[in-house]
């Protein structure tokens, strides 16, 4: 699978200093009760790769309940030792939804949480707490 149309998605990445490339697993792919590849869909790594072509500077954000095979891109977005970046992502409503089954829809509950970075869920130095 390919991009479509990658010249007009490319030309449309360049606007940006700092693109968010945003990869993972949704219910059709990750769920209870069967396993799931630990490869990300191909579609998704051709948008990583337009977003790497770029030169810009991209933020990963991977969203699974498991594990994920990273070595095809990891090192094309790794910073260099010591060097360092400062980023911002805005987390809208959605981040902080989960399923209520009893109303049958997404919720999410007013409260305080904790949001962890680092380059692996074994390894998470940085923290912030924050209201919503």
């Amino acid at each position: 699978m390919k991009v479509h149309n990658t010249g007009s998605l490319r030309a449309a990445l360049q606007k940006y200093d700092n693109i968010v490339v945003s990869l993972g697993f949704d219910k059709s792919t990750e769920s209870e009760g069967f396993d799931r590849t630990f490869a990300i869909d191909p579609m998704q790594i051709n948008l990583l790769n337009e977003a790497i072509a770029t030169g810009k500077n991209v933020i990963v954000v991977i969203n699974s309940g498991g594990g994920v095979e990273m070595a095809s891109w990891i090192d094309k977005v790794m910073l260099k030792r010591g060097e360092t970046k400062r980023i911002s992502i805005k987390l809208s409503r959605d981040a902080f939804s989960f399923y209520d089954v009893k109303q049958h829809r997404f919720t999410a509950e007013p409260g305080e949480f904790v949001i962890h970075a680092g380059p692996s869920s074994a390894t998470l130095p940085l923290s912030a707490t924050v209201k919503f």
